[in-house]
């Protein structure tokens, strides 16, 4: 591995999966595993090495939310509270990745607050499935183009937590 650079601060359980094709996203995480949110969301250039830099803050600051993309929406979901205490949310909040800026509302997910769930999109429709507190077993999607609440897709063949998910552009793999 070479080293490509440094995030703006230290982050613990920031979202993945969100990127255009020339840019990689970072949104919230609980700052240095100490309890504080940290709201920031990073950008890097993928074609190039060097640090991020910080374009915008989420409109609620989570660790564990999930993220996933089209070409031009960066999408960030669920997560917890790191302080004071562990508390799920169910947000979906967005952002235009050429633009940068503030995250906005874009909806929440079906069933119950999720964080570590996977992410997978074919850049019209994102999913998210399983997920925490208590492993569960769900698979919803959103239309990223659009905003509203996730619609429930189906279930994993096993409830599962700290997915991980990747995607071709032609359908998702968990």
């Amino acid at each position: 591995f070479v080293d490509f650079g440094d995030l703006t601060i230290t982050k613990e359980n920031p979202s993945g999966n969100i990127n255009s094709p020339t840019r990689g996203f970072w949104a919230g995480g609980d700052q240095a595993g100490d309890g504080t949110e940290a709201p920031s969301i990073n950008r890097i250039t993928i074609a190039t090495t060097g640090n991020a830099i910080s374009v915008g803050d989420l409109v609620k600051s989570t660790a564990g939310g999930t993220g996933t993309s089209s070409a031009t929406r960066g999408i960030y979901a669920g997560g917890y509270d790191p302080a004071p205490a562990s508390s799920t949310v169910s947000d979906i909040q967005f952002f235009n990745m050429s633009s940068e800026g503030n995250a906005m509302n874009f909806g929440d997910l079906t069933n119950h607050s999720k964080y570590n769930m996977g992410g997978v999109s074919d850049c019209v429709r994102g999913v998210f499935m399983g997920g925490h507190p208590s492993s569960v077993n769900t698979i919803s999607y959103i239309s990223i183009a659009t905003q509203g609440d996730s619609v429930d897709f189906g279930d994993l063949v096993q409830s599962s937590y700290a997915y991980n998910g990747m995607s071709t552009g032609h359908g998702g793999l968990g």
